[in-house]
């Protein structure tokens, strides 16, 4: 597979495990563990404070063997 079908399969593996968690309930219902699993373990998310929830939070996982390096 070329560079550019790896990460478009890692971008479709993300947004699948994203809309799965969302429709669970989202935050503090739904395992965020799927969406997890393709960060760094030091990525940051922000979300813009004119949203529903305003949050920050550190994600503390391994990065998954499917991400680029």
């Amino acid at each position: 597979m070329s560079a550019h079908g790896d990460v478009r399969a890692v971008l479709d593996e993300f947004f699948a495990a994203e809309a799965a968690y969302i429709s669970a309930g989202g935050p503090g219902v739904a395992d965020f563990g799927g969406m997890a699993a393709h960060l760094d373990p030091d990525v940051v998310m922000h979300q813009a404070p004119t949203l529903p929830t305003a949050a920050c939070g550190v994600v503390t996982t391994a990065r998954s063997a499917s991400w680029p390096r």
